[in-house]
């Protein structure tokens, strides 16, 4: 072997990937049998369906919300905002300020103009 050879092999060039033992297929499948055999475990919609107390838990919560709805809400009309409020509110916020033609000056489009502005001044 040539010593520029042993420089460019790779460190784990003759590692392998190891085998798994041959009787993990016989009982991984044996295993697999066996699971498929069985009742399947219950998910977790089913428990809370058949649970008594998560029915009982949300039975009350109902009633408790229900109750508070019948109880707590106010009795009457409820209060209604007059129709100059909102006429205020509206004029104020359509109402644009006046533009200056003091403030158009300053504003330009083209960015050579508002350096002619400053030496004309």
């Amino acid at each position: 072997m040539n010593h520029n050879d042993e420089r460019n092999r790779l460190p784990f060039e003759e590692l392998e990937v190891p085998r798994p033992p041959d009787a993990l297929r016989e009982r991984v499948l044996k295993a697999a049998g066996v699971a498929l055999a069985g009742d399947p475990a219950p998910d977790f919609w089913n428990r809370v369906w058949e649970s008594r107390a998560a029915r009982l838990a949300w039975a009350v919560s109902v009633a408790g919300l229900l109750v508070a709805h019948v109880f707590v809400t106010p009795r009457g009309a409820a209060p209604r905002e007059t129709a100059s409020f909102y006429e205020e509110e509206i004029t104020e916020l359509a109402r644009l300020p006046r533009i200056e033609p003091a403030a158009l000056a300053s504003v330009t489009l083209e960015p050579g103009a508002q350096e002619e502005e400053e030496g004309s001044l």
